[in-house]
Parts: C-alpha cells; structure tokens; sequence
C-alpha cells in the first residue's frame, strides 16, 4: 500500500511549470455533475485545541468538540485516470454539528486545476483555491512543493 512522503523543505512552483495547469489558469472547462473520481487519498485526524481552529465555511454550523478541541482531518488526494478529471488536492476539514446532523465543514482547500476549482466553487459551493504542487509518483507519492498562489508557502508538517 502506497503511502504519503512529505519534505521539510517547501518551494513556490510557478503555475507556469505545473503541468495540470497550463499555460493560461484562467480558461477552464469542467465536466457535468457527478464527477466519478478515481485515485488514492492519504488522511491523517487531529484533535486542535478550540481556539486554534478555523471557523466553520458553512454558516449555521458549530464545530464538534470533544474535552475543548475540535477534529480537524487533513488529506491529499490524487486523482487518476479514468477520473473524468485528474488533478491533485489538499484540505482541511473539521466535523461539525447542522442541527442535530453531523456534516464535514472544508476550512481549507487547494487544487492544481483550475477545472476542478471552477467546478467545485460552481457546482457544489466548495472553496477550492488554486495552487501549485510538485508530485513525485512511486511506490509511494512523494508532495515536496507546494505553493499557494499569493507567494506563501504553505505549511507542511
């Protein structure tokens, strides 16, 4: 079984370089509603003290916690053929409370395609925000870059 590799050591990819992109990040075409995705995922679940946790994207909701801290899941995902679209993604999401209803909130969110960014924000309201990752495939898959489109580097642990 594959597992995730990550690297201390985080650089900015321009767009430009990111093969899933393209030359121009602002076209995009996305596939109809439901898109049938395929490929692997690597998820890892935290309990993060209350106060240091994102609010929820979703109004209305209030996060689940359990002795003061909120479950926080971070994941990356590869999409692959025959996926009707392949990109990479990362985010963060938390559990919380709709009600009596138990739903996943995604505080963060970011994809290499600008098609799967389009799609997620028009189709399903996901806030998906486009970026850069540098993926290495193997006998494990190997993030060691990734970039967030304002310059930062964004945090990997």
């Amino acid at each position: 079984m594959a597992r995730a590799a990550w690297h201390d050591s985080i650089a900015s990819v321009p767009l430009s370089q990111n093969p899933h992109v393209g030359h121009d990040a602002r076209v995009s075409s996305y596939p109809p509603a439901p898109w049938n995705l395929t490929g692997h995922a690597w998820i890892s679940v935290f309990l993060v003290p209350r106060d240091e946790a994102p609010p929820p994207h979703a109004s209305g909701t209030k996060q689940l916690t359990i002795f003061g801290r909120v479950i926080v899941a971070a994941a990356f995902f590869v999409y692959e053929e025959p996926s009707p679209l392949t990109y990479h993604e990362i985010m963060a999401t938390q559990l919380v409370r709709d009600g009596k209803k138990l739903r996943v909130s995604i505080t963060h969110i970011w994809v290499d395609s600008p098609d799967s960014r389009d799609g997620g924000r028009e189709l399903w309201a996901i806030p998906k925000e486009l970026s850069a990752f540098h993926v290495t495939k193997d006998s494990t898959y190997v993030a060691d870059r990734i970039a967030s489109l304002g310059g930062r580097a964004l945090p990997v642990a």
